[in-house]
């Protein structure tokens, strides 16, 4: 892969588009949206919607079989059958911890984090430019 030079300049082409794409969302995002935070209670969803989204979210998204077939079990691939079921529980664990610790600290720092979203905003846009930045150099790379 990293020999093919056509492949390269495809990939880090796509990769341009989409941070620069993904900084100008940001940055519309920090000076045009309207950061209050409201809570809706008069529509809440019903427990079924609720457990029908989540599994949406979960299973739907790449990443989740990405890191689970790729990453973690290149990384399990090695190890003997307890250590597996050892690493199983150790990612389970680890991954419960993260996500109610996520769920957690959200619902404590959202005041604190809708006041500063419009920084956030414009921070994670100058990364994705910086970023975009560099891929252009990268490509460039292979011209000189």
């Amino acid at each position: 892969l990293a020999k093919n030079k056509v492949l390269n300049l495809l990939i880090a082409s796509a990769g341009i588009l989409f941070v620069v794409y993904y900084g100008f969302i940001s940055l519309k995002s920090a000076f045009f949206q309207d950061y209050t935070l409201q809570l809706s209670t008069s529509n809440p969803l019903s427990l079924k919607k609720t457990i029908l989204l989540a599994l949406a979210v979960t299973l739907l998204n790449p990443h989740v079989y990405l890191d689970t077939v790729f990453v973690i079990g290149a990384s399990a691939l090695t190890f003997s059958f307890e250590e597996k079921i050892i690493f199983a529980y150790g990612g389970l664990s680890a991954s419960f911890l993260w996500f109610f610790g996520l769920g957690y600290g959200a619902l404590k720092l959202s005041k604190v984090l809708i006041k500063i979203a419009k920084i956030i905003d414009i921070f994670v846009a100058i990364i994705m430019f910086v970023i975009a930045f560099s891929l252009i150099r990268y490509i460039f790379s292979f011209f000189s």
